[in-house]
């Protein structure tokens, strides 16, 4: 995903607009856990703020493909993220920009691959009303809500000693 800045380059405060959409493995070929289900979808703006720098501001929308965190069902989460950020030639040691070396073009591949990285959730619920596995067999809840260890304790038997000590000090208050 590259960007031409050649009408612009030589013009501190002058911008142009963007619209992208792209394969996400292209984006980021190297990041093959992380699947999309569509094309990621890129709108901006890019202004050159001055001495070689420009500032891209973004919007990225994209369908990431992932698990249930409780039943590990298949769900596509839709994501949206806005980004903002600066690319230089010559960056200073302390300075966090996106690193340029084509005078006509900004790549935005890291850039993007970055920012949707980051708006990724931690956990996924496919719906609020998911029960997830039963503890002790295992047996996916949504599918069969009544598995016949319904009752049964899910505590480890090793660690019923334990247990023993924990029923102890209760007595004991």
């Amino acid at each position: 995903m590259s960007l031409d800045v050649k009408s612009i380059s030589g013009y501190p405060g002058e911008s142009i607009t963007f619209d992208f959409s792209e394969d996400f493995s292209k984006i980021s070929p190297n990041d093959t856990e992380v699947l999309m289900t569509e094309p990621v979808s890129v709108v901006g703006s890019v202004e050159n703020i001055g001495e070689g720098v420009y500032e891209v501001t973004a919007i990225v929308k994209a369908k990431w493909l992932t698990e249930c965190g409780r039943c590990l069902s298949k769900i596509a989460v839709p994501v949206k993220t806005r980004l903002c950020e600066r690319f230089a030639k010559n960056p200073e040691d302390d300075d966090d920009s996106y690193i340029y070396s084509s005078e006509d073009a900004l790549d935005l591949n890291l850039f993007v691959r970055d920012g949707l990285l980051l708006a990724l959730p931690s956990q996924v619920i496919c719906a609020p009303s998911c029960r997830g596995f039963c503890q002790i067999c295992g047996q996916n809840l949504n599918i069969n809500p009544h598995c016949s260890c319904e009752g049964k304790s899910a505590s480890d038997p090793r660690l019923s000693a334990l247990s023993a000590l924990l029923n102890d000090d209760d007595e004991e208050v």
